[in-house]
């Protein structure tokens, strides 16, 4: 999620969530999804909406709405289909959409918690959370899974939340669109799917908008592809789990290597690309690299995974990562044939 627009002068025809990712990146699975936060109401899942079928277009910007809504992808209807009080906002991914639409008007949080049936729903991973609030919040209103927490604005709930300069910058917990739609000194005006404006005040930024549940993708590949190994194909590194080093939750996968095999992740602060002597791949980092000493078998998946700790990266002495640091990763591993070893491409993580 990159913007969302919920509250605004006159009536309620501009409501919209705005998604950000590749183009044409397929939207099969995923769901956007309002949780009702308001008094003896909160924790009824208000709406739900499939986004199967769509994918991201051209300039990388999704946008969910109104119908009077600019560069519309996806209508929700002509107005007021999102609430105007406190509301948890989900991004999540299902094989079967379907059910989480069929549990409309149900209580997600039957127990009182705050932590919901979607949060334990082995079937739904939350990709992203973030919640808006009213004055009710915290004394009447309440929000759900560990979500961050955007507004009030004064007396008012706030109009929407956006992300600086779009993601992976953080939401602005402290400065919200403007209700007025045209901006001013301090909030400044929605832009669906279009680039998001700068801050206007220097807001304080949500450390993570993911709640405590969920599991992101993290980073960027590059160095990519990599040569191909002895399959006849390039293997590729992935992460994900929250870019929070204090979280302690990040994982790193490496496919596409010869089964029966096994390798080691590698981390560095420096991007590079050499070619090791008797290797049939590149490593693509150098200055000083650390091993992650647990070998990874790669059975017949082919692929292999660890979970590292941001904290403690590999290195000599092991370094603390912190939030703001650049970190690269690649996975080296045993090859036959010409070649005795090979590399994925490489993946850079920024830490928030």
């Amino acid at each position: 999620m990159n913007e969302t627009y919920v509250a605004m002068s006159g009536p309620d025809r501009m409501e919209f969530i705005e998604l950000i990712g590749p183009p044409g990146f397929l939207l099969d699975g995923f769901v956007l999804l309002t949780l009702e936060g308001d008094g003896t109401t909160a924790g009824l899942l208000d709406h739900a909406w499939d986004l199967s079928g769509n994918i991201i277009p051209a300039d990388g910007y999704f946008v969910v709405g109104t119908d009077m809504v600019p560069n519309l992808d996806y209508s929700t209807g002509t107005q007021d289909t999102m609430d105007n009080g406190t509301t948890t906002f989900y991004l999540i991914r299902t094989p079967q959409p379907a059910i989480i639409l069929s549990l409309i008007g149900v209580p997600m949080d039957p127990d009182g918690d705050g932590v919901t049936d979607l949060a334990n729903d082995p079937n739904v991973t939350i990709h992203e959370i973030i919640a808006i609030v009213d004055t009710g919040y915290p004394a009447n209103d309440a929000v759900f899974d560990c979500t961050p927490v955007i507004g009030p604005d004064g007396t008012m709930l706030a109009s929407g939340a956006f992300r600086p300069l779009d993601f992976p910058n953080p939401f602005c917990l402290d400065e919200y669109l403007d209700f007025n739609q045209t901006g001013n000194a301090t909030h400044p005006p929605p832009t669906p799917g279009a680039p998001n404006p700068m801050s206007l005040t220097g807001c304080t930024p949500t450390s993570i908008s993911v709640g405590c549940f969920a599991d992101v993708p993290l980073g960027a590949n590059y160095c990519t592809p990599a040569l191909p190994n002895s399959t006849g194909f390039s293997a590729s590194i992935s992460g994900h789990g929250s870019p929070v080093p204090a979280d302690g939750n990040m994982t790193l996968v490496a496919e596409g290597m010869p089964p029966g095999e096994f390798g080691y992740f590698l981390v560095g602060n420096t991007q590079g690309f050499f070619n090791p002597p008797g290797s049939g791949g590149f490593i693509c980092m150098t200055g000083t690299i650390g091993r992650y000493n647990q070998a990874g078998n790669i059975g017949q998946g082919p692929s292999f995974s660890i979970t590292i700790d941001p904290l403690a990266l590999p290195l000599s002495p092991p370094v603390a990562g912190q939030p703001g640091d650049t970190w690269y990763f690649q996975a080296w591993f045993r090859d036959f044939g010409g070649a005795t070893s090979n590399f994925t491409d490489g993946l850079v993580i920024q830490f928030l």
